[in-house]
């Protein structure tokens, strides 16, 4: 799992977007999954950020 943090300061254009999505799409293609966290949920609410990535791998590891 790859947890990324997303902000406007850094994708605030249409390049940045479509690339981002397009490595995505790359890294799910080898079985890797990226879950994006915005800077605004991560420093407003950072326990229920933590406990949604801990339920997300837990799900996932189940899933093995």
């Amino acid at each position: 799992m790859i947890v990324e943090i997303d902000s406007w300061e850094f994708d605030r254009d249409r390049g940045s977007f479509e690339r981002d999505r397009d490595r995505d799409a790359d890294h799910l293609a080898a079985g890797i999954f990226t879950v994006r966290v915005t800077e605004e949920r991560l420093k407003g609410s950072p326990d229920r950020e933590a406990a949604r990535l801990l339920k997300i791998l837990e799900a996932r590891w189940r899933a093995m």
